[in-house]
């Protein structure tokens, strides 16, 4: 698989794996993150960051040199697959999500970019599959691309970004879906919110006993539609520590060439 590296300091390297932002390299980068984890690399790895297009990796300065561990990620990457089918490991993970309304005020916004009744875009932001394919520079927050084609929806980013956007605010900006894990100022449009917690560093519910961040680079969401005495009760568990995720541990199944995706339980 064709690919560049770029030193960012004496312990960290990019591995940069495509030039444009598109499900085919999101789907390689996940492919190469998993196996670079798995590999006889992982030894001398501390931490990767896959992102859209590329994987920063820190590695173990005092356990291998720079130029022999740049080597040995050459020779990994010889033996990397650029086309064909993928199976990935991939959490199936259904989040509750109240749209519309004053916890959705830019609805209406996504529905007139894209010729759309509201009940629509809702119908197509709660039943399309949206991949995790990078975790950003907030703690926890999910950026996904969406799996089916005919279901993806477009618009624009703020000119202005807003100084304040909910904790559990699902967004959409360009055609990336955007979990807001907590608090922070945003660019995205706002459809809905979700009486969840993806990230919870002091936690009451057991998802996050192992990690404060629920959501993982690889996973698929499902954003299902609720209302609002959904929404109530489902915050009310939340706040009682009785609430209990739809996690299904599974498999992805893509082949990369005509993008065409099917889950199963392994």
């Amino acid at each position: 698989m064709e690919s560049k590296r770029r030193w960012c300091g004496d312990q960290h390297v990019t591995l940069m794996l495509g030039d444009s932002v598109n499900l085919k390299t999101v789907l390689r980068v996940v492919d190469v993150d998993h196996r670079l984890v798995e590999s006889e690399l992982s030894g001398y790895i501390v931490e990767t960051t896959p992102t859209w297009g590329s994987i920063l990796i820190h590695f173990d300065i005092d356990r291998i040199s720079p130029g022999d561990f740049g080597e040995r990620l050459d020779q990994f990457m010889v033996g990397v697959e650029a086309s064909g089918p993928l199976t990935l490991n991939s959490r199936l993970v259904t989040l509750p999500v109240l749209y519309a309304g004053a916890v959705g005020p830019d609805l209406e916004v996504v529905a007139a970019a894209n010729g759309l009744s509201t009940e629509e875009t809702i119908r197509r932001l709660a039943v399309g599959t949206h991949f995790v394919g990078m975790i950003s520079f907030i703690p926890g927050q999910a950026n996904c691309m969406w799996l089916e084609p005919e279901l993806v929806l477009t618009a624009p980013k703020y000119a202005q970004p807003r100084t304040y956007t909910p904790e559990g605010t699902v967004g959409l900006g360009g055609s990336s879906i955007a979990v807001y894990s907590v608090a922070s100022p945003g660019g995205f449009q706002m459809v809905g919110r979700m009486p969840v917690p993806t990230y919870s560093p002091h936690p009451i519910l057991p998802a996050f006993e192992s990690s404060p961040i629920l959501l993982r680079v690889g996973d698929r969401l499902r954003l299902k539609s609720i209302d609002r005495d959904e929404y109530e009760a489902i915050a009310q568990a939340v706040r009682e520590g009785t609430y209990r995720y739809e996690i299904e541990e599974s498999t992805l199944t893509v082949d990369v060439g005509v993008q065409v995706m099917s889950g199963g339980s392994p």
